[in-house]
């Protein structure tokens, strides 16, 4: 493919486009990871209010993607159809990922609990305002194939390092503030006696740890969206509709547009690959702090083993688009999972004390996990297919109905998970006996891998090549040239 300015992007731009994602994976990892400990153990709410609240935040966070994916594609503004979200969205997400961690302290019981429902809702209703746009941006940011796989990767590479971000820096807040106050005032001289002495009072109280770390990442992620929406701009051209779309035809068109998409044969298989696949995810994320803890015996290492995991992760993804380059992206992603199910295969076999071992594991694991960045690529050639079908350019509802499947999938496998260690016994207080762990093993190992293996057996009969793709680019170009042509006729006549 010749590359043009259509096609063509430079590093810069990529790196700009990728920050957005650090922002987003550090302020929803977070969430993930420390909420419910947040507000059960230091805040005092009912686990089971908390729990519930989180519930009805990830229900409606998964509904209102493909909503949004619609929304963004019939705007029309002079920003763009989807930089302008990113614009309005940056300084309310900020604000709310803030209060979000700092509840009124004269709530309680049920009223503190309707507090957290209507923020978590709030604050996943504007990420998802910011989150579907972003990830159309990036297929919108060029028409080759093989540019999409280096902008996404860099996507990927942001948000991967803004999880492991998010899973680091309160833990620090809470565990080494002590320890950086005193390295900050008595080794490098920056504070006086008095401040010093105030702040290790104020971190000292862990509600206060996370209000300031609640407030960094708040400041981060505005930050972080902003830097997307200055250092960007959307190139990739669309057919302009024929005419507005009426309020009385809304909700049909809003139908057609995403059920449409999963008529799209290609987009459907890569669908089903990848729900397979996050619900191993699903399963493995809510069992580590159990392995880690009842098999394994290492659980001050999780932040240790996380981080291998996610760095290998990041860096193996750049080797995934190189390759995917020279080869096609199905044969890398296909190469991918199937190193990330042999590395589940092999966690079976970690045991107590062989620390060496598990971390090689680990590494292994999110060598493959690397791959993943394919599907993002992959999704936006599919929206090059779909409009070449269809006439309409719906990036939007194409990664709205991605988000669905894959945050919903991913909740089936944490359910799964839970419903599993409920079936074998497992209870708070309760003696962790041989039976019962070997149990534990067999469902983050095999069971994990197996569920994965079926994702990859899916994946292999996806088809959509580069020699297809660029005939369809071939097309679509021209016909853009000709409504460009007969506009131009027009305003002549």
């Amino acid at each position: 493919m010749i590359k043009n300015a259509a096609t063509s992007i430079r590093l810069p731009e990529k790196v700009f486009y990728g920050v957005a994602g650090f922002g987003g994976g550090i302020s929803r990892n977070m969430i993930s990871l420390y909420l419910l400990f947040y507000y059960a153990d230091v805040v005092g709410l009912s686990p089971a209010y908390i729990s519930l609240a989180i519930m009805i935040g990830n229900i409606w966070d998964a509904v209102t993607d493909p909503l949004m994916g619609f929304i963004s594609d019939h705007t029309h503004t002079r920003l763009g159809r989807r930089r302008v979200y990113l614009l309005g969205g940056a300084v309310p997400l900020g604000l709310l990922v803030f209060f979000m961690w700092t509840p009124p302290s004269s709530l309680a019981g049920f009223s503190l609990f309707l507090y957290v429902v209507v923020l978590i809702t709030l604050l996943y209703a504007i990420y998802t305002v910011v989150a579907v746009p972003y990830l159309a941006l990036g297929a919108e940011l060029s028409t080759d194939p093989d540019e999409r796989s280096s902008i996404f990767g860099f996507n990927f590479g942001f948000t991967r390092f803004g999880e492991l971000a998010g899973a680091i820096v309160p833990h620090v807040a809470l565990e080494f503030s002590d320890d950086i106050i005193n390295l900050l005032h008595h080794k490098l001289g920056f504070f006086s006696d008095s401040f010093a002495e105030r702040a290790t009072e104020y971190f000292s109280q862990p509600v206060s740890a996370f209000r300031f770390t609640a407030a960094a990442i708040g400041i981060v992620i505005t930050c972080t969206v902003l830097t997307t929406f200055f250092g960007t701009r959307e190139r990739v051209p669309h057919e302009p509709e024929k005419k507005p779309l009426a309020p009385a035809k809304l909700f049909g068109t809003l139908y057609g547009d995403l059920f449409s998409t999963l008529r799209n044969k290609p987009f459907f298989i890569l669908l089903m690959a990848m729900l397979t696949i996050d619900v191993g995810s699903g399963i493995t994320a809510s069992m580590m702090m159990f392995v880690t803890k009842y098999w394994l015996k290492m659980e001050g290492l999780v932040s240790a083993f996380y981080a291998t995991y996610m760095f290998f992760a990041m860096g193996a993804a750049i080797f995934w688009v190189q390759l995917s380059k020279r080869t096609t992206k199905k044969l890398s992603y296909l190469l991918g999972q199937s190193i990330l199910t042999v590395g589940l295969f092999g966690a079976f076999f970690m045991a107590e004390g062989k620390i060496l071992r598990v971390f090689i594991l680990l590494a292994f694991s999110g060598f493959g996990l690397g791959a993943y960045v394919m599907l993002w690529s992959l999704i936006a050639d599919l929206v090059d297919y779909d409009e070449f079908v269809s006439h309409k350019r719906r990036e939007g509802s194409y990664y709205g109905v991605y988000t669905l499947f894959s945050k919903a999938a991913g909740g089936v496998g944490v359910f799964f998970a839970g419903l599993y260690l409920k079936l074998i016994g497992f209870e708070k207080g309760v003696a962790i006996t041989p039976e019962m762990l070997f149990k534990i093993k067999l469902l983050f190992g095999p069971i994990t891998a197996l569920i994965n293996l079926v994702g990859v057996v899916i994946f292999c009969f996806f088809h959509y090549d580069k020699k297809e793709h660029e005939r369809i680019q071939r097309e679509l170009a021209q016909r853009k040239e000709r409504i460009v042509e007969n506009h131009t006729a027009d305003t002549h006549v």
